[in-house]
Formats: C-alpha cells, sequence, structure tokens
C-alpha cells in the first residue's frame, strides 16, 4: 500500500491531505492542513514589485508543499486540475493558479524524483462516492463525509481530502467506503 498527499492549490488558501499507507479510515488517521498567501502592500502599484511578490507566493506555497510531504513520507502526490467556469477563462485568476500550479509540480519532480498526477475534482468525487447532484456538489459532499464523521475545516482540505482519497484507491485498489454500495454489509 502506498501513501498519497492531495493538494487544492489556490494563491489564497491551498489545502493538502495526506491519506497513509494501510489507512484505517478514520479521520483521526490523517493529516491534513490549509494556508493562505496574501499580496504584499508594498507593491506600489509597480509592475516588477508585483511580479517579485507573486513569484515569491508560488515560491512559498511550494515549500510549504515539499515540508508537508516531506513530513509525512507519502509515496505519491496528486494535485486538483484547475477548474475553469465560464467568465473566467482567460482572466488573471486562471492564470496565476496555473502558474502556481507549473511551480509546484516543478518542484516536486525537483525534490522528488517523481511526477505528480492531475485529477479533476469531479472525477475524483465520482470515483469515492458514485454520482451526485450536478447541483452544489461540494455542499452533498460535505454532508456526505460528515455522516461518517468527517469534518475539515474548509473546502480546500476537503478537496484535498477527495484527489487523495480517490487517487489513493485507484493505486492501491480499494473500495471507497463512501460509496453507496459499501454502505450495506451483506
Amino acid at each position: 500500500m502506498r501513501g498519497v498527499v492531495g493538494l487544492d492549490l489556490s494563491m489564497t488558501n491551498t489545502g493538502m491531505c495526506y491519506i497513509p499507507p494501510e489507512w484505517d479510515g478514520n479521520i483521526e488517521s490523517l493529516s491534513f492542513s490549509s494556508f493562505g498567501t496574501k499580496k504584499s502592500d508594498m507593491t506600489f502599484g509597480k509592475r516588477e514589485l508585483i511580479t517579485k511578490d507573486e513569484l515569491m507566493r508560488y515560491i512559498s506555497i511550494a515549500n510549504k508543499v515539499v515540508g508537508f510531504i516531506r513530513k509525512n513520507k507519502a509515496d505519491r502526490v496528486v494535485v486538483e486540475d484547475y477548474a475553469y467556469s465560464k467568465g473566467k477563462t482567460g482572466s488573471s485568476s486562471v492564470t496565476k493558479l496555473c502558474e502556481l500550479g507549473g511551480t509546484v509540480k516543478t518542484q516536486l519532480v525537483l525534490v522528488f524524483k517523481s511526477t505528480p498526477v492531475v485529477l479533476s475534482a469531479s472525477s475524483a468525487r465520482k470515483s469515492i462516492c458514485g454520482s451526485l447532484k450536478r447541483s452544489k456538489p461540494k455542499e452533498q459532499l460535505e454532508e456526505l463525509l460528515r455522516s461518517f464523521g468527517f469534518r475539515f475545516n474548509n473546502y480546500d482540505e476537503m478537496d484535498a481530502f477527495v484527489v487523495g482519497y480517490a487517487f489513493y484507491c485507484e493505486i492501491n485498489r480499494v473500495i471507497s467506503k463512501f460509496k453507496p454500495e459499501c454502505l450495506y454489509e451483506f
């Protein structure tokens, strides 16, 4: 069995969750965390200072992610794929998220000599709990997880768990404990 770190990367609040090898299915056995970064007030609208500030935020996030993976001695890493919503495509926030993802993934390859896997949140949700209604999937998933005693501090940690657990199930050939067919004993 292999342990997995799931990542939900964000400039404002990155979520991380480690699912250990031979996970017992309890939230107490997980390691999860989230942290944010803020824009500097000292850029004074100067492009070179704004760019430097953004790069330093990317590096800071990458360093914290590397530290989390090292601390937990994870075997594999999975990153939530970028979520594009209508009207946001091409926006500066999507560009920054892509640049952050590139920075983090590059650091993971350089430090761990391992390529992180990318998984969409919708695929991960479907993999671990089956189909959800189209409206408010995060809220539905949060409710399902709470029914099992899983309470995360925010959606970023929950999303990191979801992509991490979906990949954990895939590579370890484990059936998700949250699928409806697993809730009934025969």
